[in-house]
């Protein structure tokens, strides 16, 4: 199945040649749509009555549709940019698409309901697949990271790190032993699933210091450019007093934490001092 930005959706089926050369791809069937066809996709299901068409448009809407009489079934309503892919889980039951409006949902298949709203990447989700028998998926991203979610916790489990430019495809094997992944800096590479057991809280917290990393670097970035740029403006009117300050830590997980509990505490001082100044003012003499 394929779909176009001619407003189409088209089927084929493969069919032998009598000369037994090699076998060829016959149109067989259209469906036409109201808008630009993004993206398409079946179901898992081996019940020709049961299985299912998923049609991404322009208009930000994905159309499902069953395969054996393509009869319009649900309409999901959501995103805010085009769904730039979408898969369904194994079972059928759920059904996930990522955007160009960096967001991941993941929808029932029942009534077309929304389940949860995923954020995570920093840029368009380019693709999306299920790893077979599990509800768990990859998404690739122009953000050029691979993330890995579980989609009965809605929570993210995996960064993955390595392309260097935007990641254009995912790919997940059937057994889920290892994923290919390609980008747009020319490589395809392969992840190979291990038995390290991973820690949510630890992927959060190593995640968060990458973040405030990168705040950091930029910081250092724009205060040696505003200090080259005052240099060069002085000119020949003599040395200026260099700055009398600097970043006292680089900022991490614990020294936000640690200034968090700093600014508790002075909210508790702040607050005992207005009880005393309140309980000497209704006992003067006391």
């Amino acid at each position: 199945v394929t779909g176009s930005a001619d407003k189409t959706v088209k089927f084929w089926e493969v069919e032998a040649q009598e000369d037994e050369s090699s076998p060829m791809l016959v149109h067989s069937r259209t469906l036409e749509m109201s808008d630009d066809v993004v993206a398409v996709r079946y179901s898992h299901s081996t019940d020709p009555t049961k299985r299912m068409v998923f049609v991404s448009c322009l208009d930000s809407t994905i159309k499902v549709f069953f395969d054996d009489t393509l009869k319009f079934f649900l309409s999901l309503y959501g995103h805010k940019l085009p769904a730039l892919a979408v898969d369904a889980s194994d079972d059928d039951t759920i059904l996930a698409s990522s955007g160009a409006d960096k967001t991941i949902k993941i929808w029932g298949l029942d009534f077309g309901d929304t389940h949860r709203t995923l954020h995570g990447h920093q840029d368009s989700v380019t693709d999306l697949r299920f790893v077979r028998r599990t509800h768990n998926f990859f998404t690739s991203s122009k953000d050029g990271t691979v993330r890995y979610w579980d989609g009965d916790r809605f929570e993210q489990i995996l960064i993955l790190n390595g392309h260097f430019a935007e990641v254009s495809c995912v790919s997940v094997s059937r057994t889920g032993a290892f994923v290919l992944t390609g980008g747009m800096d020319r490589q395809i590479r392969v992840w190979e699933r291990t038995k390290d057991i991973v820690f949510l809280e630890e992927e959060r917290e190593r995640e968060l210091e990458q973040m405030f990393d990168g705040v950091g670097r930029e910081e250092e970035t724009t205060g040696r450019l505003l200090l080259q740029k005052g240099e060069g403006d002085s000119g020949d009117e003599g040395d200026r007093d260099e700055p009398q300050s600097e970043a006292a830590v680089k900022r991490s997980v614990l020294s936000v934490a640690a200034g968090d509990r700093i600014m508790e505490a002075l909210e508790r001082a702040d607050q005992e001092l207005k009880d005393i100044a309140s309980f000497r003012k209704t006992n003067p003499g006391k």
